[in-house]
């Protein structure tokens, strides 16, 4: 079992508690609480024969349109045993294509359009075999008991996050009930990562290919939001 012996970490990934930080708190309490109510993550109170307690703390980005603040997760950090839950995963191999190809295909439009997708990983479920390999530590008040809870979703942080993401996003166009040829060859080969870079000769053409895509990544649970075309 993957065990910090450290109560010092357990206390800081657990909760913020520092005074002056009310705010900071309740904000962070609201997105951990979003992914109780979402069922991304769920309270445990059983021990596993195999665990892993991931750290977390939060990342600040004001200018962000949707999210202030997000919680983020730290899966490389050693255990009792010398090893993180990263080092013994294996990253993946890469699925989508370079930047730079995806970005000189997306200057060849004449009309260009631009998205991405809505919490992405927190789309796809994790095994209920793995889940307990991403464990955490949390309460939403430093009166309350710590309780342990583990991510059900591909969590941001994991070291095989990205390519688990991909393959999903991949394999849901390949396998859509919605023969549209030209919106999956988009899926595949105009994403980096969550954002789509794509485009059409002309406007109606570009409509059909907005509807189409998204119509198709819906079949996976995965939103586009954030269009934006010249």
């Amino acid at each position: 079992m993957f065990l910090w012996e450290s109560p010092e970490v357990l206390l800081f990934a657990a909760c913020f508690t520092l005074r002056g930080y009310a705010d900071l708190r309740s904000r962070y309490n609201e997105f951990m609480e979003e992914l109780i109510a979402m069922n991304h993550m769920e309270p445990v109170c059983t021990a596993a024969s195999q665990a892993y307690y991931m750290q977390h703390h939060q990342i600040i980005k004001e200018s962000s349109v949707t999210t202030k603040l997000r919680v983020v997760f730290n899966a490389s950090a050693k255990t009792t045993a010398g090893k993180s839950l990263n080092d013994v995963l294996f990253v993946g191999p890469q699925l989508q294509p370079d930047l730079y190809s995806i970005l000189m295909r997306f200057r060849t439009h004449r009309f260009a359009v631009t998205a991405d997708i809505a919490k992405m990983y927190r789309q796809i479920c994790v095994s209920s075999k793995h889940v307990d390999l991403q464990r955490i530590v949390w309460r939403r008040d430093p009166s309350l008991p710590i309780q342990d809870f583990r991510m059900l979703r591909v969590t941001y942080g994991v070291t095989a996050a990205s390519q688990l993401a991909v393959k999903s996003l991949q394999q849901t166009a390949k396998c859509s009930l919605k023969s549209c040829e030209k919106a999956v060859a988009v899926i595949l080969k105009a994403f980096y990562m969550d954002d789509l870079l794509t485009g059409a000769s002309c406007d109606n053409e570009l409509k059909l290919l907005q509807r189409n895509v998204s119509e198709i990544l819906s079949e996976g649970g995965f939103e586009l939001r954030k269009w934006a075309s010249n």
